[in-house]
């Protein structure tokens, strides 16, 4: 006769119940992702076709037979709410051609501060690094409105563009993962910066 339940099953389940309670903690917080504004609508107020365009940087030139397009656009938020838009979830998503079937989407290159007003001057800051580094959050000045306005600059916009739209990425699914190790290679690197 043999019997289950000894001391070493009770060990066990009392680990992996432990186990299960330090993972379950430890993705408290984890169940929505990150960096999802709380964006009622997004309209486009303007749109104009620049050459170029100047930051406190650098001047930006487009290549001949392009243009870049500036997109003032209006985000309808929570009154109070601050919310922050990485650079990174905004594309421009067009038709194009002689006639307007031809499918297409735009790199952002710059996007501009908050501001409280479609005319108000936004400086415009460009992505040299990652788009995923670049972010925009609403500060004290424009938090307690209902609506905020932001400038992008999109690259490489052909001439004959028929209709557009502007997306905020939203996510649809998600994964958990334990994420990757660094190599040696990977940990001097961070330690010479």
């Amino acid at each position: 006769n043999k019997t289950y339940g000894g001391k070493k099953m009770k060990r066990a389940m009392c680990i992996s119940g432990i186990l299960g309670i330090f993972i379950a903690l430890s993705t408290v917080g984890q169940n929505s992702p990150p960096l999802v504004p709380d964006i009622g609508s997004i309209g486009i107020v303007n749109c104009i076709y620049l050459e170029k365009y100047e930051t406190d940087q650098y001047t930006v030139t487009e290549e001949a037979g392009y243009r870049m397009a500036l997109l003032t656009l209006k985000i309808e938020k929570p009154a109070g709410a601050e919310i922050e838009i990485a650079a990174a979830d905004i594309t421009l998503h067009y038709y194009h051609g002689d006639d307007g079937t031809k499918e297409e989407v735009a790199p952002r290159d710059a996007i501009s501060t908050f501001s409280k007003r479609p005319d108000d001057d936004k400086p415009l800051k460009t992505l040299k690094c990652s788009p995923g580094w670049m972010k925009r959050t609403s500060g004290a000045h424009t938090s307690a409105s209902s609506e905020v306005y932001l400038d992008v600059v999109f690259r490489k916009v052909e001439n004959n563009i028929s209709k557009m739209w502007i997306c905020i990425a939203q996510p649809y699914a998600s994964q958990t993962t334990s994420g990757w190790e660094l190599t040696r290679k990977d940990r001097e690197a961070l330690e010479e910066e």
